[in-house]
């Protein structure tokens, strides 16, 4: 089976012309996430690669970013989604300069909460919050742990 380009899959399904991999994407970023929605963060720290794939943590998966400024590859605003190689996990949010602030599912009835940070982004007291927040249960990929 041919693999297809994630942004090109996600642009047609939103109706959206994608981006080419905009420079300023790829780099280091701490996800922050919160299955439920309860206040609680779990973080990790992931690697985005200018070819669509990101890693961090032992876990891989591919991203892409929709939609920016047309006509450039602006990452000032779009969306950004990225899915793990080993589960059916897809987290999706608004990209605004150096943040992302989204949503995630398992599509199995887990969902959640998430916001993103660019290494060199202002931090907010949230994320100093989750970096210290042992309550933060789970794994990134899913609330129950499993992959």
């Amino acid at each position: 089976m041919k693999k297809m380009n994630l942004a090109f899959v996600f642009a047609a399904l939103l109706g959206m012309a994608p981006l080419a991999k905009p420079a300023s994407i790829p780099g280091n970023w701490t996800l922050h996430y919160d299955w439920n929605c309860t206040g609680s963060y779990g973080t990790l720290a992931m690697s985005l690669a200018s070819g669509g794939t990101w890693s961090g943590g032992g876990l891989s998966g591919n991203w892409a970013v929709i939609g920016g400024t047309p006509g450039t590859t602006s990452s000032d605003a779009g969306m950004l989604t990225f899915n793990f190689s080993s589960a059916k996990t897809v987290y999706s949010g608004v990209l605004a300069s150096k943040t992302v602030t989204g949503t995630q599912s398992t599509f199995g009835g887990l969902n959640g909460c998430f916001f993103m940070e660019a290494a060199g982004a202002p931090s907010s007291s949230v994320s100093e919050q989750a970096a210290t927040d042992e309550r933060a249960p789970n794994k990134p990929e899913d609330a129950a742990g499993d992959r």
